[in-house]
């Protein structure tokens, strides 16, 4: 499990992204707190260009979030 909690810039969360992806097992996730302040677009263009990660929102369990589309689970 990582949570990226820190800079939530589109750039700084897609360095992240392509940082720490390699150290998630398969049935891990990586979680992105704050998503609506600007990680969202890193998050999308990050799982279209890797299919070894999904959005998985069956974890956004609330009415409301500060983690939309931020729960990415490894599947392969």
């Amino acid at each position: 499990l990582i949570i990226l909690d820190s800079l939530h810039t589109k750039d700084h969360v897609a360095d992240e992204l392509a940082n720490y992806a390699d150290l998630v097992p398969v049935g891990g996730y990586i979680i992105i707190q704050d998503t609506p302040v600007g990680a969202i677009e890193a998050i999308h263009e990050f799982v279209a260009a890797n299919d070894a990660f999904e959005i998985d929102k069956s974890r956004e369990r609330l009415l409301y979030t500060f983690n939309l589309d931020g729960f990415l689970k490894r599947v392969k």
